[in-house]
């Protein structure tokens, strides 16, 4: 397979996120990663929980700055889509970072 349409489908950057979190780690990080790391009720845990998105995210994606972005966001990518899939809570999505809307050509 040609590496480079093997790459596409992983162009656009993503992060491990909460379906309970209301912000978006692409554009309202601050608040996003507030909301990660301060403890809530979790109802489908049952528990008061904090979830640290990006440091779980960050064990299983194994990236490297000798990769391109490419080979990382796939690398991000395939890691988020595991998590999600070994998940029995079912409180894990993917975001992904927002397409930049252009307006009068700018």
């Amino acid at each position: 397979m040609n590496k480079a349409k093997d790459l596409s489908k992983y162009g656009k950057p993503c992060i491990l996120s909460t379906k309970d979190n209301p912000f978006n780690p692409f554009t309202d990080y601050d608040d996003w990663r507030n909301f990660d790391t301060t403890p809530r009720f979790i109802p489908e845990l049952g528990i008061k929980y904090a979830t640290f998105c990006r440091e779980y995210q960050a064990r299983e994606a194994a990236t490297s700055t000798e990769l391109t972005t490419e080979e990382n966001n796939r690398i991000i990518d395939d890691a988020i889509d595991t998590i999600i899939r070994l998940d029995p809570w079912g409180i894990y999505i993917k975001v992904y970072e927002p397409e930049k809307v252009v307006q009068n050509g700018y």
